[in-house]
């Protein structure tokens, strides 16, 4: 079996994760200030390669989507997986 070294996750994976868990309640998901700006600066201190912003795979509508306050795009990034603990790590401090 072939070991993978590096996954895509999107900033919108996290923050749902993040929602569920209870965290950044008060924070928006704007690109430009909220938890869009603080995942791309956790990404960039882990060398996480940026992608494509995306749609995110639940769509535009849902009662879901306003209960978590989720974004509807989110930028990709590329992270090799040994980073991941440390990822999480960083996202529970926002």
């Amino acid at each position: 079996m072939k070991q993978i070294d590096e996954i895509t996750i999107g900033a919108d994976e996290l923050i749902l994760w993040l929602r569920k868990n209870g965290k950044a309640l008060s924070s928006t998901t704007d690109k430009a200030h909220g938890l869009g700006f603080e995942i791309s600066r956790v990404m960039k201190s882990l060398n996480a390669e940026q992608l494509n912003e995306e749609p995110c795979f639940w769509g535009e509508t849902g009662s879901f989507i306003d209960q978590y306050q989720l974004p509807k795009t989110a930028m990709q990034y590329r992270i090799n997986v040994d980073m991941l603990p440390e990822l999480y790590r960083q996202l529970l401090d926002l």
